[in-house]
């Protein structure tokens, strides 16, 4: 197939479009075609081949261009076919996103990108696959590289790319599982329906929005399944599908009600850890904070202060991190979300952040660091609101 050749162009552009095209093609036919007995045994090499590709034996493909590429068409490959290999697929993915999984032969910031897109795209365009677990660990290995890429070459900061791309990312699975309810309850996925019109099936799963949804994998020769391509997936509303045995309403959907999450967690990125973001992440800091002292929620707020002095030991002496860090606390101290946190004359975490900030302004000769360190914005207000805090 000419588009898996172009998948490994070391232009970005056609690699892209080989990707597109590969996606387009297996979505209208390999799917199909797997089924046929004289291409079945191709159409099953494609995931191993792209597999391999990746990572051959131990390490991963020194041949950054076939890395990328390849990552990239696994994460857009039809269920269908990934589903054989889906967990290996799945921990490949993984490791090449992550930096600390690399040896320094290994290392390469695109190729990162390339896999961040591909478990994005998996999990976004597989969800209904996806089980809690999986999520999880997708979920965490995404967090990692936003949190923990700060990779440098002649190039410069490589890593902000990584840490542009999994924050992106994070967004769009986010998005994509609050918008369908979450992970979806644990169900029977084997009782057997009908549906007037389409035929006979098996349910895959049940999800509350506005009514029950219930979604049927059709069987072959069933209207539904050549209906619904390429995978026979059909979705109805629960009044539409019937028990097989007897031809009425569905009787165990109201076990399977999907209850929405009472509070989605929060997922909280220091603001300071790139600092391209700072400008337009403080303001959304700021006002989470001002939501939860207005709800009494005085645990939050100290939790966030002490996390933000944490990242001092964290990254001490990386300008990249420390600067915009003394930055964003001292807006916070400025606005006074933190006044709660020497109420009571402890003082401690007024201490704790006059520690770490005299720590990393001392000895340093960058102008940057010591104006943040000290003022801020360039005035006195947040040395002030520092003073203040350690009770003096």
């Amino acid at each position: 197939m000419v588009s898996l050749e172009c998948i490994k162009n070391p232009n970005e552009v056609v690699r892209d479009c080989a990707v597109a095209a590969y996606e387009e093609l297996a979505n209208r036919c390999l799917s199909k075609l797997q089924e046929a007995a004289e291409h079945t045994m191709y159409i099953n090499s494609i995931v191993p081949r792209f597999l391999s590709s990746v990572k051959d034996k131990a390490v991963l493909n020194p041949n950054v261009a076939v890395r990328r590429g390849f990552l990239k068409a696994l994460g857009v490959t039809p269920f269908t076919l990934l589903q054989p290999h889906m967990q290996d697929a799945v921990d490949l993915m993984i490791l090449a996103a992550v930096m600390s999984y690399h040896t320094p032969d290994e290392q390469d910031a695109e190729s990162r990108v390339a896999a961040i897109q591909a478990l994005v795209n998996f999990t976004t365009k597989n969800r209904a696959a996806i089980d809690l677990a999986m999520l999880t660990r997708i979920m965490e290995s995404i967090l990692k590289c936003a949190n923990e890429d700060y990779s440098m070459d002649e190039r410069g900061d490589v890593g902000s790319w990584v840490r542009k791309e999994a924050m992106v990312g994070l967004q769009a699975v986010i998005t994509r599982f609050a918008n369908d309810g979450g992970v979806a309850a644990s169900a029977p996925t084997k009782q057997r329906v009908h549906v007037r019109g389409f035929g006979s099936g098996t349910v895959i799963e049940t999800r509350e929005l506005k009514r029950k949804i219930v979604a049927v994998q059709f069987d072959k020769p069933n209207l539904g399944y050549f209906y619904f391509s390429p995978h026979g997936i059909g979705k109805f509303p629960d009044h539409r599908v019937h028990d097989e045995a007897n031809m009425v309403g569905l009787p165990s959907l109201a076990d399977r009600r999907i209850e929405p999450s009472s509070a989605m967690p929060l997922v909280l990125v220091p603001p300071a850890i790139v600092s391209q973001f700072v400008k337009a992440s403080k303001n959304c800091l700021l006002g989470w904070l001002k939501t939860q002292l207005n709800l009494n929620n005085f645990k939050a707020v100290s939790a966030v202060a002490h996390r933000c002095v944490a990242l001092f030991e964290k990254h001490t002496k990386d300008d990249r991190v420390v600067i915009p860090l003394m930055k964003t606390i001292a807006y916070c101290l400025e606005e006074g979300v933190f006044d709660v946190l020497h109420k009571d004359g402890a003082g401690q975490f007024g201490n704790a952040l006059y520690d770490a900030v005299r720590i990393e302004i001392g000895k340093s000769s960058n102008v940057n660091k010591i104006s943040a360190g000290l003022t801020g914005k360039g005035d006195d207000h947040s040395y002030q609101s520092l003073v203040k805090e350690m009770g003096y």
